[in-house]
C-alpha cells in the first residue's frame, strides 16, 4: 500500500488495531493533556496555584506504521 498511497491517522485510535497493516499515526499525547489539565484544575481548586496562564509543552509521538513510504535515503 505505501507504494501507491500514504495513509495516516491521529491519536492511535485503538479501533484500528484490527487492520491488516499497522496504520501510521500521530499521537498527540491525549492522556498527558488530560492529566495536566486535571493537575491544573486540582491546584486551582486548592488555591495552591495562581490564575496566571501556563505554557506546557508535550512532545507528540509519530509512529510510522506500515501505511506510508519511507523517503529517507
Amino acid at each position: 500500500m505505501p507504494e501507491e498511497i500514504g495513509l495516516a491517522g491521529f491519536n492511535g485510535v485503538e479501533l484500528l488495531d484490527g487492520l491488516p497493516m499497522k496504520l501510521a499515526t500521530m499521537d498527540a499525547c491525549r492522556y498527558e493533556i488530560g492529566q495536566k489539565a486535571a493537575e491544573i484544575i486540582a491546584a486551582r481548586l486548592s488555591e495552591t496555584a495562581t490564575a496566571e496562564g501556563q505554557i506546557i509543552e508535550l512532545e507528540p509521538n509519530f509512529n510510522r506504521g506500515e501505511t506510508i513510504r519511507n523517503n529517507e535515503n
